[in-house]
């Protein structure tokens, strides 16, 4: 998939950056002393950590963050952890390095998202309003609600772009790339548009709606 892109892409590329899923990772935000070098901080954070994660720390890829000052204990500061298990952060280099780039950044699609998203908004839109962001990958249905530029809620579902390739299948034999090939340059007939493509369209909005559902639902839980 990766070499498809470069070549849809047409351009020399030698770095790439890539994310883990968020409902791979655990996160936690903790206080330490403000004192810490940073040796002993990255020390403290792996005994801080082993506290949390229930699998052995050589199993695990952990990063860290000091944030701010914490704004209730003088001398200590909020610091963001975060860990997966380190197959999939190698699972993700592999396959970029096995495309002949080189695998610069691991992130967080949570915050990867979040970085984005104020360019996403219009000016001078409301921070204190809630704002629903659903990105629908190729085998998930992302939704992210927003509050001040900060995600609130998180959910997947699977549901995706393959749904849509293997009905296309089905109705025509085709390989899954030349189905692809259809769809980018509108070479589908009218006759599979109205079968499959528009009920399908159909059906993202259910999802969708499904998706604000369990939001509003776990809203009301917690509110």
């Amino acid at each position: 998939m990766i070499e498809r892109g470069l070549k849809i892409c047409n351009k020399p590329l030698q770095q790439a950056v890539t994310a883990v899923p968020s409902s791979a990772v655990i996160s936690k935000t903790i206080e330490l002393s403000d004192s810490f070098t940073e040796f002993d901080l990255e020390e403290q954070v792996k005994i801080e950590a082993d506290r949390f994660i229930p699998y052995p720390l050589d199993e695990v890829a952990l990063d860290f963050e000091v944030l701010r000052p914490s704004p209730s204990n003088a001398g200590l500061n909020e610091v963001l952890l975060v860990a997966c298990r380190s197959n999939d952060v190698e699972k993700r280099e592999d396959a970029i390095n096995g495309a002949e780039l080189s695998c610069q950044v691991v992130d967080v699609d949570s915050f990867c998202i979040e970085r984005v998203y104020p360019l996403l908004v219009l000016d001078g839109a409301d921070d204190q309003a809630l704002v629903g962001l659903v990105d629908i990958g190729a085998a998930t249905l992302t939704l992210n609600v927003f509050k001040n530029n900060q995600i609130v809620y998180n959910r997947e579902q699977a549901f995706g772009g393959n749904d849509l390739n293997h009905l296309l299948q089905q109705q025509t034999g085709l390989i899954p790339a030349e189905i692809e090939h259809q769809l980018r340059s509108g070479e589908l007939s009218d006759e599979l548009m109205e079968t499959v493509v528009l009920p399908f369209r159909s059906t993202i909005s259910q999802q969708i709606s499904r998706a604000l559902q369990f939001f509003i639902h776990q809203a009301l839980i917690t509110s």
